[in-house]
């Protein structure tokens, strides 16, 4: 009986700490996805408001949004559990690539709001186009779903 008692303590304790929960790369994969979705549509967002096709107040509340959106995706890494070397070592370069993507939406949005000059727009682009570059090398790399 004790046996019995102690199987099932320890099964649910397994289940519980996630063994038998959300698999890490597909989560991890979600997380680079999410951080993908915020780059691309910061990126819209300033190409449109650079081609006089949206206001700055619409491009800012956009870049708010897509900033939470990535430090979302930044959030659900650091949360992910990575048992093995291999795991942390991949979680590990998912948080500073997520943390380069949290820095050029943040940048694209700080950019907007000052007013900045064209070169400064088109510098805050190519920041966003290297952190998606990043997100989509990780992603394949690490054979994420």
């Amino acid at each position: 009986m004790r046996f019995t008692a102690a199987a099932c303590l320890l099964a649910g304790c397994l289940v519980l700490s996630g063994c038998g929960g959300q698999d890490f790369r597909p989560a991890l994969g979600k997380a680079l996805d999410q951080g993908s979705t915020a780059v691309a549509s910061s990126h819209l967002a300033l190409e449109l408001d650079s081609a006089g096709k949206s206001t700055s107040a619409v491009t800012v509340t956009a870049l708010e949004n897509m900033l939470k959106e990535a430090e979302d995706a930044h959030t659900s890494v650091v949360d992910l559990s990575a048992r093995t070397h291999q795991d942390r070592a991949l979680r590990d370069e998912a948080l500073d690539v997520l943390a380069e993507a949290v820095a050029a939406v943040l940048g694209s949005k700080e950019t907007t709001e000052s007013g900045a000059s064209r070169q400064a727009l088109d510098y805050s682009l190519k920041e966003l186009e290297h952190a998606a570059t990043r997100l989509r090398d990780l992603k394949e790399s690490a054979g994420a779903q």
